[in-house]
């Protein structure tokens, strides 16, 4: 018999059910295209912010240090020294500060952000005569919790770095009473000792001797390399300086001294500090705005002007006078005839822009990655790289309390 005339004839055999493999169909591929926008936007964010492994390849290779592994590595890497991380594991040694706390004292290197440091000799342990660093900060009864915090911050941040061309980190321990270290409480950090000095007085032993380009360009993406790898562990630097760029014996850059240093948790990407040192800070640390990585970038181009022209491009008679400078832009007129005269390559100087490493706006100044990208045509020329003649200073006689 005929359906009435007012019901909608049947779908046909197995209709309902591909009406109902289309609409799955359809559901899926606007969730594809969500997961395929979402990953982008992931992406592009981690492109900016962190370092790709083809670059990371690449930057290591600069340094001989990547594949060779030093004394530091291999002492730390036997777990007989405590590093961060979770792969750390008990030793009898690990827990037993004798090792360091009865080094013998060469001699006084200087001050560091938080504490005085000196040159010592391992006397005992599996590297005996070795010479280490160690920074001593005074531990004082009337510091307050936070400011106990911050001493101990730059060990945390040490402790859970590996790269080489970063100082390496190899203890840490507190003393009290009569010790080695004198009178008193104290935290002592051990660290690499780097017997060619610092960046800072490689550049005043030049006497206005410009260094080899290709030197320049080395040193430089060896310090890229090293920033990149804090900013993917989430630390921001904030005392970027040559000061505190040391140098092997075969000239090698190794970035120190962490106690101004910053964590960024994942979801506070800026901080808000002023701390560093003049010359090398941003436009946005001056004007106590938020910052973040861009901070340290700006200091790579102090740097870079230096290594170019033996010069600071911000500069003046008083604080006042160089935050001036920096927050306006104005490069001091003796060192920006010295970047015109210079004789290095246009592709070089022309970094140091206000459209690449000093644009004032961070969100629009060069990236890390952009930088590397600069320097690699110039990495690859055929030319030899010249020695330099490092002046570390030679050890003195050495004393210990024992």
């Amino acid at each position: 018999p005929s359906l009435p005339p007012s019901l909608p004839p049947p779908p046909p055999p197995g209709g309902g059910l591909q009406s109902l493999v289309v609409v799955s169909i359809a559901g899926g591929a606007v969730c594809l295209l969500l997961c395929a926008a979402f990953v982008a936007v992931c992406h592009n964010y981690h492109r900016r912010e962190a370092i790709s492994e083809d670059s990371l390849r690449m930057r290591l290779s600069l340094s001989n240090e990547a594949s060779v592994q030093s004394p530091v590595q291999s002492l730390a890497r036997a777990d007989l020294i405590p590093r961060g991380g979770d792969d750390q594991r008990e030793d009898p040694h690990a827990t037993d500060d004798q090792i360091y706390l009865e080094a013998t004292e060469v001699r006084k290197l200087g001050r560091g952000s938080s504490g005085d440091v000196y040159l010592l000799r391992l006397r005992s342990g599996p590297q005996t005569g070795m010479l280490i660093v160690s920074k001593r900060c005074p531990i004082d009864d009337e510091m307050s919790d936070e400011q106990k915090h911050e001493m101990y911050h730059e060990v945390r941040i040490l402790s859970s770095l590996l790269h080489p061309h970063i100082v390496g980190y190899l203890h840490a321990a507190t003393s009290s009473g009569v010790s080695s270290f004198g009178t008193g409480s104290e935290l002592a950090i051990f660290m690499e000792y780097c017997e060619g000095g610092t960046l800072s007085q490689v550049i005043r032993q030049q006497k206005g001797a410009p260094f080899q380009t290709l030197r320049v360009v080395m040193w430089t993406a060896q310090l890229c390399s090293a920033l990149e790898y804090l900013h993917e562990q989430c630390v921001l630097h904030r005392d970027l300086k040559s000061a505190n760029v040391f140098l092997t014996a075969d000239a090698m850059i190794k970035l120190g001294d962490f106690g101004l240093s910053r964590s960024l948790s994942t979801f506070t990407h800026f901080a808000q500090t002023v701390v560093g040192t003049p010359h090398y800070m941003a436009p946005e640390v001056l004007s106590s705005s938020p910052y973040a990585h861009a901070a340290d970038v700006w200091s790579v181009g102090i740097i870079l002007f230096e290594l170019l022209t033996l010069k600071r491009p911000f500069d003046g008679p008083h604080i006042g006078s160089i935050v001036a400078r920096i927050t306006g832009g104005l490069i001091d007129a003796d060192a920006a005839e010295a970047l015109r005269s210079c004789g290095h390559p246009a592709a070089l100087t022309r970094l140091l822009s206000r459209e690449a490493l000093f644009h004032p706006d961070p969100d629009e100044r060069l990236r890390l990655e952009d930088l590397m990208s600069a320097l690699q045509p110039m990495l690859q020329q055929p030319v030899t790289l010249e020695p330099i003649l490092l002046q570390p200073s030679t050890p003195h006689s050495a004393r210990s309390s024992k």
